[in-house]
């Protein structure tokens, strides 16, 4: 007589499925942005990009508003979903929809044109951030 037995599943891969679960779930789906006497939600979706100036973060919407954001790059890089932001520079989080042009730069670099425009005269992303930078692309 044949029985089929299924593998009882290790409990360490359960324990690694678990955790992509809550990683997924964990990524912001909206800013709460306070104006002076008032609170906007920013969906991730209308966010064009995160930018430092002057050590103080800021959100840039798609069509152009500006928000301060009370949050380090570094705390927004770990909230938001790298499926849809990349850390180009120290300075400029950016989400492809941003992104009009990507040109090849000298020395193995890469430099990005984004819309709405970044204070930045030149967005260059160094030739250590590239290959990531590609394969976030789908390259």
């Amino acid at each position: 007589m044949l029985t089929l037995q299924t593998p009882v599943p290790d409990i360490r891969d359960i324990a690694q499925m678990l955790e992509q679960l809550l990683k997924k779930q964990a990524y912001k789906e909206r800013f709460a942005i306070k104006r002076g006497q008032t609170i906007i939600s920013v969906p991730v979706q209308d966010i064009a990009y995160f930018f430092s100036r002057d050590k103080i973060s800021y959100i840039k919407t798609h069509d152009g508003k500006e928000y301060y954001l009370s949050m380090s790059l570094g705390e927004i890089e770990k909230c938001v979903s790298p499926d849809m932001f990349f850390r180009a520079t120290r300075q400029l989080i950016v989400s492809y929809p941003a992104i009009s042009r990507i040109n090849v730069w000298w020395n193995g670099k890469l430099k990005l044109d984004i819309r709405p425009e970044h204070p930045a005269a030149e967005i260059i992303i160094s030739r250590e951030k590239v290959a990531g930078f590609k394969a976030w692309l789908g390259e």
